[in-house]
C-alpha cells in the first residue's frame, strides 16, 4: 500500500532533538497538516535546517524520518529511513522544518502500484498441411494359383459327431471327407494410391487408411469316419500353384486426382460355402472437435519501454486519483480521473458539467490536462479452415466394412485482441509560486512514465490434421487344401506312397489402392500487432530543474515572459566572460543497458548577433550503492551552435557518445554536469539553457 499523501504538508519543528530523538512537537495547529497514521498509515518526511538551506537537498545533515504516530502536534518517528543516518537537529539559532513531499520510497511505491507488465501475445495458430497431391497407380500382382488337391486319406470307421454343417458322411472304413471351409470375410478395399499430383501451394490433411475387410467364417469340420484296418496309399500332392505376374506401376499424373479405388486382390483358390455373415459395416469417422479457447499465457510478456522523462517543474503538487470521471462533481488542482479510456489530471478547480467533459466537453481543456491516451484495439486473428473429409471407398461387390469418415479439423482459435500499450505518463510541471527575493528549492523532477504495453501477438492457427489413409484392398480367398488320401487297407507290405499333389498356381496379388491426399496446410494465423521498437530512449534534464554549480555556477533559475504572449521560460544563464557550471541528478531507469549516452541543447539568447556562436559541454558520473560521492567526473563531449534569430528555439546537434565515470548500470543514480565552453565559441551575450535531452540505450 502507498503511503498517504497531503497537499501543503510542511511545519517548523519546536522540539531540539539528538540523533537518538523519536518524539517531537510542531507549530501549534500545524499538525493537522499532515496525515494520521493511526488511520492513514505511515508516512516519511523530510527533516532539516531551513534556516541556512531552504533547499532540503542542500543540508548536509538533512535526513529522512517515518512518522508513525501523530497526537495533534505531537510526532513520533523513526529515524534514519531510506538510507540517510539521522543526525541532530539542536543547533542553536536554527529553525528545523518538517515536509511531507515527494521521496525515492514515493516514486518506488507508485511505480510498483501502476507498472504491471503486459502479457506477452498469443501466437497464432498453425494453418492445416495442404492436401498432397495423388500417386500414381501400381499395376496389379499376378493371381495366386489354386493349391492342389492333397491325396485322399483312406476310409475311415464310423462317422464322427454331427457338425453345424454337415459334411458328407464318409464310407465304411473311409475317412470321412473333411467339411469344408467357411468363406473367408471380404478383406476391405485398399484405396488406390492416386496419382502425384502438381505442386500444391497448399497442403491439405492425408487422408485416413481404410479398414482392412473382416476374415470371413471358417465353415465347421464334416464328421470324421470310422477307422480303417488297412492303410491305403497316400494320395497325389496338389502342384503349387504359379505365382501371377505384378503388374506395372501407373505413370505419375501432374494434376491432382482424387484417391483411386484400391484394386480387389486377386483370389485365393476356391473357398468354401459362402459365409452366412455378412461383414459389419466401417464406422464413420467421427466429426472433430471445435477447439476450445486457449488458456491464458502463462509467460509474463515484456516490460515495456520507459516513457520520456517529463521536465522538472517549480515544487508541485501531489496527484490525487478519482477514478472514472462524473458530473456534478467538485474538482480541484491535481484531481486525476479516468474517461472513455484516457487519464487527465485538473488544472483549474471547478464543478463537473457537459462542457467540461474530460476530451469531449467543448471547453474541457480549460480544466483539464491529458495525461495518459487511451490505446487502439489490436487486430482479430483469422480462424482456422476446417480439415478436409476423408475420401469414401468405391462400393464392393461384397459388403466390407465402410471407411471412416476423416475427422474434421479443429476451428482454429480466434487470436485474443492485441491492446495497444499505454502512453507513458509526462512529469507534472511544477505550479508557478509567487515572486520571491530568494531563490526557491528546485522542483521534484517528473515522474519517468510509463512504457505502453506490447499488443497482444495473435494465434497461429492449429495445423490441420492429417487425412486417413485409404482402405486396403481386400485380401484374396485362400485356395482350398486338397483332400487327404484314403487310407489303403492293412498289408503285409507296405503300400507305394502316393504321389505328393500339384501346389495350386498363387493368385495375383490385386492392386495396392491409392494413397489419399495429404490435407492442405492451413494459413498461419496473423501475428498480432508488436508494441513499439525498442534500442533507445529519452529522458530530459529542464532548465528549471538543474541548480548552479557552487564552484563557478552558472546564473540560479531565471524566469523570463515573452511579451506578446506572455509565454514563460525557465532558464539556467551561462555567461559569456567565463566557463560556468550547472548540475543535475537523476536515478536512471532499470531499462537503460549501461551503455554511452548522447546529449542535445535547447537554449536561446535575448541578445548578440546572428552568426555567433555556442558550444555546451557534458560529463556525468554513476554511482552505486555504498559508493564514495565525491569522485572525478567522466569525460566530457561538446556540441556548438549558431545563434539564427533573438528569442528562437535553437536545439543543437547530438554530442559524441559519452562514457559516465564510474560502473554505470540501470537503476543507479548518476551526477550530470553541463557548462559553457567560452573558449570554443563567440556569442556576445548569455546562453538561456532551457534544457538538455539524453538519449539512452536500452535492453
Amino acid at each position: 500500500m502507498a503511503d498517504p499523501v497531503k497537499n501543503f504538508a510542511k511545519a517548523e519543528v519546536l522540539t531540539a532533538c539528538d540523533a537518538s530523538a523519536v518524539t517531537f512537537s510542531v507549530a501549534e495547529g500545524f499538525g493537522a497538516r499532515f496525515p494520521n497514521p493511526s488511520g492513514d498509515g505511515a508516512y516519511n518526511v523530510t527533516w532539516w535546517n531551513s534556516t541556512d538551506y531552504p533547499d532540503p537537498s542542500d543540508d548536509p545533515n538533512r535526513e529522512i524520518a517515518r512518522v508513525t504516530s501523530r497526537t495533534a502536534d505531537l510526532f513520533t518517528v523513526t529515524r534514519g529511513q531510506e538510507g540517510i543516518a539521522a543526525t541532530t537537529k539542536n543547533s542553536a539559532g536554527k529553525t528545523y522544518t518538517i515536509q511531507l513531499g515527494f521521496t525515492k520510497l514515493t516514486y518506488d511505491e507508485l511505480v510498483a502500484s501502476t507498472m504491471v507488465t503486459g502479457p506477452t501475445g498469443y501466437t497464432g495458430y498453425t494453418g492445416y498441411t495442404g492436401i498432397s497431391g495423388t500417386i500414381g497407380v501400381t499395376g496389379y500382382t499376378g493371381y495366386t494359383g489354386y493349391t492342389g488337391y492333397t491325396g485322399y486319406t483312406g476310409y475311415t470307421g464310423d462317422a464322427g459327431a454331427t457338425s453345424t454343417t454337415p459334411g458328407p458322411t464318409g464310407y465304411t472304413g473311409y475317412t470321412g471327407y473333411t467339411g469344408e471351409t467357411g468363406a473367408i470375410g471380404v478383406t476391405g478395399y485398399t484405396g488406390y494410391t492416386g496419382d502425384t499430383g502438381a505442386a500444391s501451394t497448399v497442403a491439405g490433411p492425408t487422408g485416413y487408411t481404410g479398414y482392412t475387410g473382416y476374415t470371413g467364417y471358417t465353415g465347421d469340420t464334416g464328421a470324421a469316419g470310422a477307422a480303417s484296418t488297412v492303410t491305403g496309399p497316400t494320395g497325389y500332392t496338389g502342384f503349387t500353384g504359379y505365382t501371377g505376374y505384378t503388374g506395372d506401376t501407373g505413370a505419375v499424373s501432374t494434376t491432382p486426382g482424387p484417391t483411386g479405388y484400391t484394386g480387389y486382390t486377386g483370389y485365393t483358390g476356391y473357398t468354401g460355402a459362402d459365409s452366412t455373415v455378412t461383414g459389419p459395416t466401417g464406422y464413420t469417422g467421427y466429426t472433430g472437435y471445435t477447439g476450445d479457447t486457449g488458456a491464458d499465457s502463462t509467460v509474463t510478456g515484456p516490460t515495456g519501454y520507459t516513457g520520456y522523462t517529463g521536465f522538472t517543474g517549480l515544487a508541485g503538487g501531489t496527484m490525487a486519483w478519482k477514478g472514472e470521471w462524473q458530473t456534478a462533481v467538485e474538482y480541484i488542482l491535481d484531481d486525476a480521473v479516468e474517461n472513455d479510456g484516457s487519464s487527465y489530471i485538473c488544472i483549474l478547480a471547478h464543478t463537473a458539467g457537459a462542457s467540461s467533459e474530460p476530451g469531449i466537453g467543448g471547453s474541457w481543456g480549460t480544466y483539464w490536462n491529458l495525461f495518459a491516451l487511451a490505446g487502439n484495439v489490436g487486430a482479430t486473428g483469422y480462424t482456422g479452415y476446417t480439415g478436409y473429409t476423408g475420401y469414401t471407398g468405391a462400393v464392393s461387390t461384397v459388403t466390407g466394412p465402410t471407411g471412416y469418415t476423416g475427422y474434421t479439423g479443429y476451428t482454429g482459435y480466434t487470436g485474443l485482441t492485441g491492446a495497444t500499450g499505454y502512453t507513458g505518463y509526462t512529469g507534472y510541471t511544477g505550479k508557478s509560486g509567487a515572486d520571491s527575493t530568494v531563490t526557491g528549492p528546485t522542483g521534484y523532477t517528473g515522474y519517468t512514465g510509463l512504457t505502453g504495453y506490447t499488443g497482444y501477438t495473435g494465434y497461429t492457427g492449429y495445423t490441420g490434421y492429417t487425412g486417413l489413409t485409404g482402405s486396403t484392398g481386400y485380401t484374396g480367398y485362400t485356395g482350398y487344401t486338397g483332400f487327404t488320401g484314403m487310407t489303403g487297407a492293412n498289408s503285409t507290405v507296405t503300400g507305394p506312397t502316393g504321389y505328393t499333389g500339384y501346389t495350386g498356381l498363387t493368385g495375383y496379388t490385386g492392386y495396392t489402392g491409392y494413397t489419399g491426399y495429404t490435407g492442405y496446410t492451413g494459413y498461419t494465423g496473423y501475428t498480432g500487432n508488436t508494441g513499439p521498437a525498442g534500442g533507445s530512449s529519452m529522458i530530459i534534464l529542464s532548465g528549471a530543474g538543474g541548480w548552479p554549480s557552487t564552484t563557478s555556477g552558472c546564473a540560479a533559475p531565471a524566469q523570463t515572459e515573452l511579451a506578446t504572449n506572455h509565454v514563460d521560460i525557465k532558464t539556467l544563464d551561462f555567461d559569456k566572460d567565463s566557463d560556468e557550471y550547472a548540475q543535475w541528478t537523476l536515478i536512471m531507469p532499470d531499462n537503460w543497458n549501461g551503455s554511452t549516452v548522447t546529449a542535445k541543447f535547447y537554449w536561446t539568447a535575448i541578445a548578440g548577433s546572428p552568426s555567433e556562436t555556442v558550444t555546451f559541454g557534458i560529463q556525468g558520473r554513476s554511482y552505486a550503492n555504498d559508493e564514495a560521492l565525491d569522485q572525478a567526473w567522466g569525460t566530457a563531449q561538446t556540441a556548438a551552435d549558431t545563434l539564427i534569430t533573438l528569442n528562437d528555439l535553437h536545439v543543437t546537434s547530438s554530442t559524441s557518445a559519452i562514457t559516465f565515470a564510474g560502473t554505470p548500470a540501470a537503476n543507479e543514480m548518476v551526477q550530470i554536469r553541463v557548462y559553457r565552453d567560452i573558449s570554443e565559441d563567440t556569442l556576445a551575450a548569455d546562453a538561456k539553457l532551457i534544457a538538455v535531452m539524453l538519449d539512452y540505450g536500452t535492453v
